[in-house]
């Protein structure tokens, strides 16, 4: 790997020189992407000593150095936090000699050789040159306001200025400045180890969607291949070398020749099983990802997840059998001791489901490994997502049914014991006895109908949310599309519970006088317009109070468990802000409790005014503190959605 001026563009690029006239080029200088290395040109030259083709690649040249370079000041830093102040200041000048592509080669030919390469012709696949400056970063704002304990990592060892001062680190040997005022830089210093891992994680699985979608796999992820802008920004680079790798049929030993022997350590299962396998499938965009992980975790720890010996030459079928039966038995307990104590548990848990020797039990794609990644940018919607243990929130997630039950049943039953009151008052009381016994005959029969109705209704509107959330706490996996249904009817269910009480209560103000004047009771005329007047005061009860009961309950203990899942996207995000718009209005039937309650006793005469007053002074009361209880439970919802919403890439289909 060369630095060198391209003089017909004038500008810098990195020149990788290798044997061969075969590459994949022309198809990887297509993926034009904010966090990919981008390859400019390509050259063909005959090496003078063999005879062979040599081939030349133009790509992208990046300041910032590689993951390596921080790797070695990660490691530097740890040891000088257990060695005492003067290991310290030893390690704020790291010698972390870094080139500028993706091996540690460090020779700069002069422009003479460009030139050379150039003159011996050969074909060419010239296109624009980026400067790698972090145009996306600025443009879709990554850094959360709220990142969790970001502001508290500002200035310390292990926050995002690690990785700023490896890059500058790069750029210094260099001889580059680093840039005077950057809003990314300040962003990544305000974040925690943990979150900058993150911000890197997203940034090159979005890289390694972006590819796929373009039919291009990458095959050899590993810290010299992860290139750093002057800023920070994070770039993957050698897509060629990574397709290259299989398309040369080198499952078996020959295989070696494409890659060094420490090079392994990144390797996925499936690819460890190629190697030995000449049959065995080809690894997919899921191996990708596995590699991807073990990287993040080496650049969270600095120290690998798995225990692998040092390679000693080329890694023979031992060697191999050995790191595949190491990544096969998962993640050793030892490794996750390492994990830093400010670890996010969202961060911890995305890991892990990469590392699953399994590739279906991994994310499936880069995009929804970007969507987790994100995620564990946000403090709030990180929290939701992956609680404590032994939270209240995972612990109701064991009894969904019973709560639902209570958060729909309450608001229910207490408006029945008004409504039983105020109807006892007003018109039971002074019906003859036998329009008594009809009135209590009509309500046995229409209780004993409407009731089961309507639980059975209500189950059946929430059958896939209570039962998705119980089978997914028990193992259960279900499909990109089973799970967009369910978290689409759990942002549901709170609407769904109280509008079938609510309709409930309106029907019998209508059927009720109907049925007992049928069963040849005599009302009179007031009565109907008593009975109504109730039945509406009961029916706003059960649309407002039960909603954010259960809406919060949903959002906060059964929605996270769904949206932890994967596959999220842009109807995702639009069903979450529709929610928080939805519920204003609840809110706003929750304030009108009291004043409806008041209007009702305007329809009473005078003389039945005293037989309503304590009822409605009942209900006042209460109405005004449950409204109380309804706008925190409005602005707890809202900041829940919001951080959901946050959570999900804008890049998302």
């Amino acid at each position: 790997m060369f630095l060198a001026r391209q003089r017909s563009m004038q500008r810098l690029v990195a020149v990788r020189v290798e044997p061969g006239g075969d590459s994949d080029a022309p198809t990887v200088a297509q993926l034009d992407h904010h966090y990919i290395v981008r390859v400019f040109d390509q050259r063909l030259i005959a090496d003078g000593s063999t005879g062979k083709p040599l081939r030349l690649l133009y790509m992208q040249y990046l300041p910032g150095g590689t993951a390596e370079g921080v790797f070695t000041l990660l490691r530097a830093q740890r040891a000088a936090a257990h060695s005492g102040p003067a290991a310290s200041a030893a390690a704020k000048t790291p010698g972390a000699a870094e080139d500028a592509g993706a091996d540690s080669e460090s020779e700069t030919p002069g422009e003479d050789r460009v030139e050379a390469a150039q003159a011996a012709g050969g074909r060419g696949i010239g296109v624009d040159a980026g400067d790698g400056a972090g145009e996306a970063d600025s443009a879709d704002a990554p850094i959360r306001a709220d990142a969790g304990v970001g502001a508290a990592a500002r200035g310390t060892a292990f926050g995002g200025g690690l990785l700023l001062r490896a890059v500058d680190a790069a750029m210094e040997e260099r001889g580059e400045i680093r840039p005077a005022d950057s809003r990314v830089r300040r962003d990544i210093s305000a974040l925690s180890w943990p979150e900058t891992v993150a911000w890197v994680g997203r940034r090159l699985a979005e890289a390694l969607d972006h590819a796929e979608r373009h039919g291009v796999l990458h095959h050899d992820i590993r810290p010299g291949n992860v290139l750093f802008t002057a800023e920070g920004v994070p770039k993957l680079a050698d897509f060629a070398l990574g397709a290259l790798y299989w398309n040369t049929g080198l499952p078996g030993a020959a295989g070696v020749t494409a890659d060094d022997p420490a090079g392994l350590r990144w390797r996925s299962p499936e690819a460890l099983a190629a190697r030995l396998d000449p049959t065995a499938a080809l690894p997919d965009t899921r191996s990708d990802i596995y590699s991807l992980a073990v990287l993040l975790w080496e650049m969270l720890t600095g120290t690998a997840p798995f225990d692998d010996p040092a390679p000693d030459g080329a890694p023979g079928h031992e060697v191999v059998t050995g790191m595949l039966a190491r990544r096969q038995a998962g993640v050793p307990e030892s490794a996750l001791g390492a994990l830093p104590a400010d670890t996010p548990a969202a961060l911890r848990r995305v890991l892990l489901e990469c590392l699953h020797p399994e590739p279906e039990h991994r994310w499936q794609n880069g995009a929804d490994l970007a969507g987790q990644l994100d995620l564990c940018l946000d403090s709030r919607a990180r929290d939701l997502v992956d609680p404590p243990p032994q939270s209240l929130r995972v612990r109701a997630r064991r009894w969904p049914v019973l709560i639902a039950a209570v958060c729909v049943g309450l608001p229910n039953a207490l408006a029945s014991m008004y409504n039983i009151r105020l109807n006892q008052s007003l018109i039971v009381d002074r019906m003859p006895v036998a329009d008594q016994h009809r009135f209590e005959t009509v309500a046995l029969v229409n209780n004993a109908i409407a009731f089961p109705l309507a639980a059975l209704l209500l189950f059946w509107l929430a059958r896939r949310p209570l039962t998705v959330s119980y089978r997914l706490a028990h193992g259960r996996r279900y499909s990109a599309a089973e799970l967009a249904r369910a978290r689409s009817d759990t942002l549901l269910i709170g609407e769904r519970a109280v509008w079938v009480p609510f309709a409930a209560w309106m029907i019998a103000g209508v059927v009720w006088p109907l049925a007992l004047s049928a069963a040849g009771a005599h009302l009179p005329r007031h009565t109907f317009a008593h009975f109504l007047a109730a039945q509406l005061v009961c029916a706003a009860i059960a649309l407002a109070y039960p909603y954010f009961l259960i809406t919060v309950y949903s959002v906060r203990s059964l929605y996270p468990q769904l949206l932890a899942r994967g596959a999220v996207g842009a109807a995702d995000r639009r069903q979450l802000t529709a929610l928080a718009r939805r519920s204003s209005v609840y809110l706003a039937a929750a304030a009108s409790v009291p004043l409806l309650g008041v209007a009702t006793a305007t329809f009473v005469s005078p003389v039945d005014l005293e037989l309503v007053i304590v009822p409605v002074r009942w209900l006042s009361v209460g109405g005004i503190l449950a409204f109380v209880l309804s706008y925190r439970l409005f602005r707890v919802l809202e900041e829940d959605l919001r951080a959901l919403v946050r959570a999900i890439p804008r890049g998302a289909p």
